[in-house]
């Protein structure tokens, strides 16, 4: 299937225009839904049915893809994914006039498995925030990163888009722009402000106060804290099964509720 967003349709181009400039998506998340629409459109084509696109499509036409999909292996996931993008695409033709009807509407998503997220230990835990050698300017910044990550329960775009004027120290707080812009305040524990102000603090005599203009973490990248947790696991603290930074949040969430205020080794965290 052809997997070219923008060629596909004038109305796909339209759409995915709709949803990085009017919604605010991140663009991974407009190239996903470009990638799904132009698979459906494909298909169509494949069927015979690009003439009709998009006003004579049909649920039939849904679930024939639906069905290829599934022919070729594709997961729950993804199916249950490629159906959603193609429901947001049909509410907005809806809205706009082009469509009377919403064909994605009486298609029943794949139910999907739940699964729990895997948990790390309070030593794993430990020793993950301790890995950043706190001595020279980037283990600062990795600690700091770790820190926050966990205190605050950031996403990775959350954290390297924050400003200074978005950090209260004093407060032990952040303000936080999330998915669609929408904004949030973040309480941050005092462990995560020391690591901050000790970053801020190298990073002034680094670069000096211009510097500081330019975000508090914007040079940090996912792969930092994916190192760490590599190293982690190179060393038999975190499980192999574990070290993957796309999760951490999931595992900060879990230990949280898993570590009670009474027995958390680091109360200043929370």
């Amino acid at each position: 299937m052809s997997t070219t967003p923008r060629d596909a349709h004038p109305d796909i181009d339209l759409f995915l225009r709709h949803l990085g400039d009017e919604r605010n998506m991140s663009t991974h998340t407009v190239r996903n839904y470009g990638v799904d629409l132009a698979q459906f459109h494909a298909h169509l084509s494949e069927e015979g049915r690009t003439p009709d696109f998009p006003g004579e499509i049909t649920h039939l036409d849904v679930r024939a893809f639906m069905s290829r999909l599934d022919d070729r292996g594709s997961s729950r996931q993804t199916v249950a994914r490629k159906i959603a993008a193609l429901r947001s695409f049909f509410k907005f033709l809806n809205r706009r006039g082009v469509m009377e009807q919403n064909p994605a509407r009486a298609v029943h998503t794949p139910r999907l498995e739940k699964r729990l997220p895997s948990v790390l230990t309070v030593p794993e835990m430990e020793r993950l925030l301790a890995a950043p050698e706190t001595g020279t300017f980037t283990g600062a910044r990795d600690r700091a990163i770790l820190e926050l990550l966990y205190s605050a329960g950031l996403r990775t775009f959350e954290l390297v888009g924050l400003d200074h004027d978005d950090v209260d120290l004093e407060r032990r707080s952040l303000r936080t722009r999330g998915k669609g812009m929408r904004e949030r305040v973040n309480p941050v524990g005092r462990y995560a402000v020391a690591s901050l102000e000790s970053y801020i603090d190298l990073k002034r005599r680094h670069f000096g106060a211009a510097r500081l203009k330019q975000g508090v973490l914007r040079r940090a990248r996912k792969h930092h804290c994916r190192r760490h947790v590599h190293d982690m696991s190179e060393a038999r603290v975190v499980q192999a099964r574990s070290a993957r930074f796309d999760n951490l949040i999931d595992y900060y969430a879990a230990y949280n509720l898993r570590v009670g205020q009474s027995e958390a080794p680091r109360q200043g965290h929370g």
